[in-house]
């Protein structure tokens, strides 16, 4: 490891805050005889710009033609800054070269009061915070202002049409390419840090109309939340006709909403296209509660979505699976719910299979139950279930002591027993009341056992006998 003394270090510095300040912002590094500037790293502190976002927009625009991903790095701003523009440019569903605008965004311990929505670079670009943060805790917070909406040039608001939810993101991730074509948005996201939407009525947490692979939010925080945390619409495709919501993730995200919210908020609102791929590590919560928002999840579209280990508080639903939009092949993996009266609701699931497992609710008053499967007319009013598999047609295996499990008729052949001859089942020991296929046996032969020279018998253990009916 190469060390330096004290007045190299202290020159390093000099130097770099003069080169940085005359060429590109960039941070100073030590070459092998002297200190260099790094055009892989711009600090947007040095740049000119009536505040916060426009000193980054500024440090942006100077790199934005090179193809090479570049890392903006604004950690030096701290306490509190202020935001009146878009940080990548007034209206960045235009920008020059988006293809080659990529790299990240890296903020610090400051809490940014802005007034328009961060709508972000479509292709591999993320906003990295250095901290979730809370009221009362200290990491990245991009805070919407009381004159916050989507009436700045560029901005996108949401408008779902079912369930109703309509409000401008504070980050919109994706949707900003070309106007004119089709660009979807890969690896575009957002992490460490929290959107605080101020308990505005008209605020969402972030956005996404076609985020896809290797994009989406991770370990975030959304805080004094009315409407939602969080709205992933595949349904509302950006101008040019991209393909959608598909595979992107959410996870380790923490959605509280303010203590009185609208009765129809959403915690999470997803409509994909694909996926999402998971849904995990999630809690969505209304602490001090005097109003129930409608659901913590509401998986509105989409297939082979894992939803895994999460937790909701104060909601009429926990997780809602298919709402006016179908839903298939989804496996829940972990859910707990307090003030919650209905666990997971199954709601429009078309002929694909869904699995539930390890779902409690605390007891609460009322208390609807579990599970409602509302395509098989299923309802579990227990607060726990460890597992329950669900088809359109009519299929049902759960561990529900008060729920049969059910095979129709007509689907029989899907569930068989191993066959084995009399032979083999003789040298077999299971207790009283255990059931299995004879290949070789003849039907109702004897009251004393199974006769061998059948052509197969269904045969039932008592008495430490095998019988075959």
């Amino acid at each position: 490891m190469r060390t330096f003394t004290l007045p190299i270090l202290v020159a390093a510095i000099l130097v770099g805050t003069c080169v940085g300040q005359t060429v590109l912002g960039s941070n100073v590094v030590q070459s092998v005889s002297a200190q260099v500037d790094s055009p892989s790293i711009i600090d947007a502190t040095v740049f000119t710009g009536t505040d916060m976002c426009q000193k980054i927009n500024n440090a942006i625009t100077t790199v934005i033609t090179s193809p090479a991903p570049v890392t903006i790095d604004a950690r030096g701003f701290t306490g509190m800054q202020n935001c009146g523009s878009n940080p990548f440019g007034i209206n960045s569903q235009n920008l020059v070269n988006a293809a080659a605008y990529t790299g990240r965004l890296l903020l610090g311990g400051v809490t940014i009061n802005t007034s328009v929505q961060w709508t972000m670079p479509n292709q591999y670009f993320w906003i990295e915070g250095i901290a979730m943060a809370n009221v009362s805790s200290t990491g990245t917070v991009i805070k919407a202002t009381s004159n916050f909406n989507c009436n700045s040039t560029g901005a996108i608001s949401v408008n779902v049409a079912s369930p109703v939810l309509v409000g401008c993101p504070v980050v919109f991730i994706s949707g900003t390419g070309f106007s004119t074509q089709a660009y979807d948005s890969l690896g575009t996201g957002i992490r460490n840090l929290t959107i605080d939407c101020s308990s505005l009525s008209g605020c969402i947490g972030a956005g996404a109309f076609d985020v896809q692979e290797g994009g989406g939010i991770d370990t975030v925080g959304f805080i004094n939340q009315n409407k939602a945390c969080v709205v992933f619409d595949t349904a509302e495709v950006h101008v040019g006709g991209a393909t959608g919501v598909s595979n992107p993730f959410l996870r380790n995200i923490d959605c509280v909403f303010m203590a009185t919210p609208s009765n129809t908020a959403i915690g999470i609102y997803v409509n994909a296209q694909d996926g999402p791929a998971e849904i995990s590590n999630t809690t969505v919560a209304v602490p001090g509660a005097t109003v129930p928002i409608s659901s913590c999840l509401d998986l509105n579209g989409g297939r082979g979505t894992n939803v895994n280990y999460f937790h909701c508080e104060h909601a009429n639903t926990a997780e809602i699976i298919g709402d006016s939009n179908l839903v298939h092949d989804v496996t829940i993996n972990g859910l707990t719910a307090s003030a919650t009266p209905l666990g997971v609701w199954l709601k429009n699931t078309g002929d694909y299979d869904i699995t539930v497992h390890s779902v409690e609710l605390e007891p609460t008053s009322p208390l609807t139950g579990v599970l409602t499967d509302a395509v098989n007319s299923v309802t579990i009013t227990a607060n726990n279930v460890a597992q329950y598999v669900m088809n359109q047609n009519g299929t049902v295996f759960t561990t529900d002591p008060g729920t049969p499990s059910f095979i129709p008729l007509a689907r029989f052949n899907q569930a068989r027993l191993t066959g084995f001859t009399l032979s083999q089942l003789l040298v077999l020991n299971p207790p009283g009341g255990s059931v299995a296929y004879c290949s070789d046996c003849r039907p109702n032969s004897g009251t004393n056992g199974c006769s061998s020279g059948g052509t197969g018998a269904l045969a039932l253990r008592t008495n430490l006998n095998w019988y075959c009916k």
